[in-house]
């Protein structure tokens, strides 16, 4: 392919340890390597460090204009709008690509008529606007806002049929990439039984459904929840009254060690896009739980073979019984592993060139 100029925008990742910001730089990292000149713009200050490792030879332009984690004035977004077009002026991309629906509309609002083909990277199933308020009337607008794109990108082939049909041809489909281990076998783990979580504490990752699903499993259950956010000091009020041993740690960039001492990763979410959680849980031979009308579970777990299926959604009796039912099957950490090996980097990048035609 004819190399190309390649503008990345994503809101902030500063402190941000979340997917989005780790397949972006993932992104950048493999174009770049292919001999693209990539660009990533955000709204982070100029003193703002990124959680995860930053690519080499891409360069990161911050806008530094308000608080990325906060809802903007009109000023301020005026403001962004400025920004962000001077910059798209003086790299001139052929391509912008939004990360998150909200990114990219403030993308292409700033860069009309300049030419640029614009990718809407989609990273959450549209499953999110039946939790949200005003969700049906949301949906409409970011359908409306989607359609101004040169293409929509998504993560999984099923997910195009949740869009509306007047968006489907301009869909692709770019799934994340998943890292082989390090390390060839996985320990096996001592009694008692562990149970993993490794996620943002956010109302889409539900983590209450599992501490309401360990009071129905035997106290000798142990659960350890790797991750920040919002919920944080509730879940931990919550899992004090909890006679289960149940301890919270701090996010990790590296978590091969904790994938290899847990007997099941457990992903009670409402919606996800593609959980790369649950698919690095795979790559280490590891198998996941979590809820059949999840959007993103089906998609990677087999019942019984990498994992075990809880029925319905934000049920923690199914959740638990599931819980249960992965503590009672024997399962093969090689043929866990070999349920994902589609989703390598090679491929991660060749889909996302393929957009760009």
């Amino acid at each position: 392919m004819t190399s190309k100029k390649i503008l990345i925008f994503s809101r902030a990742y500063q402190n941000m340890a979340g997917g989005v910001e780790k397949m972006s730089l993932d992104l950048a990292r493999g174009l770049s390597e292919r001999g693209h000149l990539v660009v990533i713009l955000s709204l982070d200050d100029q003193l703002d460090q990124s959680f995860f490792e930053w690519p080499p030879n891409v360069q990161w332009i911050k806008i530094g204009i308000g608080d990325p984690s906060k809802r903007a004035n009109f000023i301020s977004r005026c403001r962004r709008l400025k920004s962000i077009r001077a910059a798209a002026k003086e790299i001139r991309p052929d391509i912008g690509i939004g990360f998150q629906v909200g990114s990219f509309a403030l993308l292409r609002l700033a860069t009309l008529g300049l030419g640029i083909k614009s990718i809407a990277a989609e990273r959450n199933s549209p499953d999110l606007f039946g939790y949200i308020r005003n969700g049906k009337a949301k949906r409409f607008f970011a359908g409306l806002i989607l359609f101004t794109s040169f293409r929509v990108a998504v993560q999984f082939e099923s997910y195009r049929m949740k869009y509306p049909i007047w968006l489907r041809s301009k869909i692709v489909v770019t799934p994340n990439w998943v890292k082989e281990p390090i390390f060839s076998e996985r320990q096996n783990p001592h009694s008692p039984f562990s149970i993993l979580f490794v996620g943002r504490l956010t109302f889409q990752k539900n983590v209450t459904v599992l501490l309401d699903a360990m009071k129905l499993l035997p106290h000798d259950f142990q659960l350890t929840i790797i991750g920040d956010g919002p919920e944080l000091a509730v879940l931990k009020a919550k899992a004090n009254l909890l006679p289960n041993s149940i301890r919270f740690e701090a996010p990790m960039r590296d978590l091969s060690s904790v994938y290899k001492n847990a007997f099941v990763l457990c992903m009670p979410s409402r919606w996800e896009g593609f959980p790369n959680v649950v698919a690095e849980s795979l790559s280490q031979g590891l198998p996941v739980v979590g809820f059949e009308l999840c959007s993103g579970i089906p998609e990677l777990i087999r019942d019984g073979v990498n994992g075990s299926i809880a029925s319905g959604i934000d049920n923690p009796k199914s959740l638990a019984d599931a819980l249960i039912r992965a503590s009672e099957t024997d399962f093969l950490p090689d043929e866990i592993k070999s349920t994902i090996h589609l989703y390598n980097f090679q491929d991660f990048i060749t889909h996302w060139e393929a957009s760009f035609e």
